[in-house]
This record gives structure tokens, C-alpha cells and sequence, in this order.
């Protein structure tokens, strides 16, 4: 059965269990795939290259209660 949907031994899953049955999927492996580190993004980040001068400001109204 593991080689149906290509998993190993060890691989991280996730078990749903319902009325209908069991499903078993393999974590969301997105993070293996990523390009840069959240720390190569921000490394060069300043407020100017962030545009953060071009934010709208809220008003008291935007703020809610």
C-alpha cells in the first residue's frame, strides 16, 4: 500500500477518521520546496523598501469599537 501513494517509512502523515472511513495523507510537504529562508527575505528590508511610507493610516471610524 505505501507505494501506491509514495510514502516511506518515517514519513510525516496526517489521519483523518470519520464515519466513512480512514484517509491518510502525507504532511504538506511545501516548506522542502522552498527557495530562500525567511531570513534571505528580510535580510536586506528597511522601511523604504518596504514602502512603509506608503501605508494608509486608519481612522477612528476604521478601527472599529
Amino acid at each position: 500500500m505505501a507505494k501506491v501513494p509514495n510514502f516511506s517509512a518515517g514519513d510525516p502523515v496526517t489521519v483523518d477518521v470519520s464515519e466513512r472511513g480512514l484517509v491518510v495523507k502525507p504532511v504538506n510537504r511545501c516548506r522542502e520546496s522552498l527557495i530562500y529562508t525567511e531570513s534571505e527575505l528580510l535580510a536586506d528590508l528597511t522601511p523604504e523598501t518596504a514602502h512603509a511610507d506608503e501605508l494608509t493610516r486608519l481612522t477612528d471610524n476604521e478601527f472599529g469599537d
